[in-house]
């Protein structure tokens, strides 16, 4: 069976293309921190560019982990933003994070974070310090 010329030029492409799509640039970047609160190891990958996918971790000894994440895509006006736990997918726990002074887009990846965690009636401040990066 010959294809004919109207034919081949789009599967010519369409076969050069698709790979490259594959190699799509990320729009933001993962900066890492850690911290303790409360005596629990406390975890932050900063979505740098796209603060709306940074998450908090908490990894309580011998329990699972709890993953926090961002209430909304960017910060409120007073540079806050919340992170919620959600046990339930449609219910979000009563613990939450708050970090301060939050950007949309750092040029210079910030020592440290600063917050806070709330958990029942009880407010820890947070302090979460640059990983830096194995050269």
């Amino acid at each position: 069976m010959k294809l004919s010329k109207h034919f081949k030029t789009p599967i010519f492409f369409w076969l050069i293309l698709c790979p490259l799509f594959g190699f799509a640039q990320k729009a933001f970047e993962m900066i890492h921190y850690k911290g303790v609160v409360n005596g629990i190891s406390v975890k932050c990958d900063l979505a740098n560019g796209y603060i709306g996918a940074t998450e908090i971790t908490m990894l309580p000894r011998h329990k699972k982990p709890l993953i926090f994440i961002a209430a909304s895509l960017s910060p409120d006006n007073h540079r806050a933003i919340k992170f919620l736990h959600y046990q339930n997918p449609l219910k979000a726990d009563e613990s939450y994070f708050i970090l301060q002074g939050m950007k949309e887009l750092y040029q210079e990846d910030p020592s440290k974070l600063f917050g806070v965690y709330k958990e029942k009636n009880k407010k820890y401040k947070v302090e979460l310090t640059l990983v830096k990066a194995a050269q």
